[in-house]
């Protein structure tokens, strides 16, 4: 899973690794319209994890969720 936030945006691939490669099997982006959202990029990565995990819940729920840097 790659994320990236920016000033207007935040975005998550989702990857499947088949021997070297990895093959995008999920995306996600969300415009953060409210111009007064002072958040750190930390803040906004969490918000694209949360907003993910919502969306693929059944996914996530029989799987094993690891976080790396």
């Amino acid at each position: 899973m790659y994320l990236l936030a920016s000033e207007v945006a935040i975005r998550l691939v989702l990857v499947r690794e088949e021997n070297v490669m990895q093959i995008p099997i999920y995306f996600v982006s969300h415009i953060l319209i409210n111009p007064n959202f002072n958040k750190s990029n930390i803040e906004k990565l969490v918000l694209a994890l949360i907003k993910v995990r919502r969306k693929l819940r059944p996914y996530f729920g029989a799987h094993l969720v690891k976080v790396t840097d």
